[in-house]
């Protein structure tokens, strides 16, 4: 319903996980979308967040999520995969996942453009933060 009033991205926090439905639909839609990492729920996820290795971790899950899309008929150009900085992560997990996001394809230019597209009002406030901060996402 929200691309028949103009919507120009798909944005799902469970990377298409909590709908059967989602991934085969973005095809058949046409449009990006941006499939965030997330274990469980909301209401499970916060017992989730063991990891061995978080950055690793999520990597490899985050990548079946874009494989998924891909197997659905999404084309890889028009996916972006996002961490999901707390969601099923401690602060700490979190803060890890933003020192690795060059291990992701992300650098404060990835987020910097990710800022353009969102109103502050709209946005996480780290990505906004990972925009202004300026670095190159290797610090």
């Amino acid at each position: 319903e929200l691309a028949a009033l103009g919507a120009r991205v798909v944005n799902d926090v469970s990377g298409g996980a909590m709908d059967r439905e989602m991934l085969p639909t973005v095809a058949r839609l046409g449009l990006p979308a941006v499939l965030m990492h997330m274990r469980g729920d909301p209401a499970t996820m916060a017992s989730l967040a063991r990891y061995d290795d978080v950055v690793a971790d999520v990597r490899s899950e985050l990548a079946g999520r874009l494989a998924a899309a891909q197997a659905a008929g999404v084309p890889k150009w028009d996916l972006i995969g996002d961490p999901g900085i707390g969601f099923a992560k401690t602060a700490p997990q979190s803060l890890a996942l933003l020192r690795s996001l060059h291990r992701f394809g992300l650098s404060s230019a990835s987020a910097a453009a990710a800022a353009r597209v969102y109103t502050p009002s709209s946005a996480a406030p780290g990505v906004l933060a990972g925009a202004s901060r300026g670095g190159d996402g290797h610090s």
